[in-house]
């Protein structure tokens, strides 16, 4: 498998959610907060649990999209606008472009790197949709709809990155891989520069919240 080979995402970006979503809404201050950067190049949802339960409708951080031209896209990236709440300069890399099946003229589905205010009084769950990665030789990668929570702390930095990526060797060509990395930005003492720590999430309830 080749750098160059085009991919396409084949079920979370035609449409078929495993769950409702609504756009993410900040908190408003005073609220105890953490930053966070999400990087994706399929969908990342935000949702505070403070149960046994979930939201039936998880809130739509980042989706990724494609376009005709800037315009007027064919299926509109979310947000539109990436924003920028002052973190420090990204750590992590971002994820590839992946081609889709449909429309081909339309173009790849680029990433989305945006920038949240998130509060935490109570866990955070990320979660995303499923997601189907293929090539022109049939092969491809599945990765499964998941839902992560954790317990970020107040005044730090974190960086999300889901999707599908894959680790490029020394001869241009690797397999593809689902991604789903909470890393904690520790910033090093005596210099400008951050560490990202990864950080293991929780086991997100099965439940629905009832409305």
């Amino acid at each position: 498998m080749t750098r160059g080979t085009l991919f396409s995402l084949t079920c979370l970006l035609a449409g078929c959610s495993g769950f409702d979503s609504v756009p993410y809404l900040e908190p408003t201050p005073p609220v105890d907060m953490a930053l966070v950067r999400v990087t994706t190049n399929t969908d990342v949802h935000g949702d505070s649990v403070a149960g046994q339960c979930v939201p039936k409708a998880r809130h739509l951080m980042a989706m990724a999209g494609r376009g005709f031209d800037e315009v007027s896209p064919a299926y509109p990236a979310f947000p539109r606008q990436s924003t920028s709440v002052g973190m420090s300069p990204p750590v992590m890399p971002s994820l590839p472009a992946i081609s889709g099946v449909r429309q081909a003229a339309a173009g790849p589905y680029q990433p989305v790197i945006t920038e949240y205010r998130v509060p935490v009084s109570v866990p955070f769950m990320f979660s995303t949709n499923r997601s189907v990665a293929a090539d022109s030789n049939i092969s491809s990668v599945s990765c499964p709809e998941q839902s992560k929570v954790y317990r970020l702390e107040a005044g730090q930095q974190y960086e999300v990155t889901v999707g599908i990526d894959t680790p490029w060797n020394s001869k241009g060509t690797g397999q593809w891989r689902c991604v789903f990395e909470v890393r904690k930005l520790v910033r090093l003492a005596n210099v400008e520069q951050t560490l990202p720590v990864p950080v293991q999430g929780s086991t997100a309830p099965e439940e629905n919240c009832r409305e």
